[in-house]
């Protein structure tokens, strides 16, 4: 018998990479449903009139309760209007709502106008 679990199911793990990748990619499609070809700076007023940021339009309460969780040294260092420095950075929302979705896969629903708009559904993990 394997030491590891994908000596034993390679196929399970098979998959399992498959989806992370199409997570990535569903991320990508994300952005193109969101902020296709905005300036790195844009933010708007969203339906709710809370300001929306960046190429995946977070809120600035979603934004911080998630780097909270996720990257607690960087929250613990931010310095007053510190963290639009990194809203704006497309790659770190990217990874941000990775960590999001692949810790809990309910957490689409914070772009779920662009899941309705013909984006779907993220992969299941």
């Amino acid at each position: 018998m394997g030491r590891f679990t994908h000596d034993i199911y390679p196929n399970e793990q098979w998959q399992q990479i498959q989806n992370l990748n199409s997570l990535e990619n569903w991320l990508n499609e994300l952005e193109k449903y969101e902020c296709n070809n905005c300036p790195v700076d844009y933010k708007r007023i969203d339906n709710n009139g809370l300001y929306s940021y960046g190429c995946l339009q977070f809120q600035k309460n979603t934004f911080m309760i998630n780097l909270k969780k996720f990257y607690p040294e960087t929250y613990k260092s931010i310095e007053k209007d510190e963290w639009q420095n990194l809203v704006y950075d497309c790659q770190f929302q990217k990874d941000l709502a990775y960590r999001m979705i692949y810790h809990d896969s309910t957490e689409w629903h914070h772009w779920t106008v662009s899941v309705k708009r013909g984006l779907g559904m993220p992969p299941k993990l």
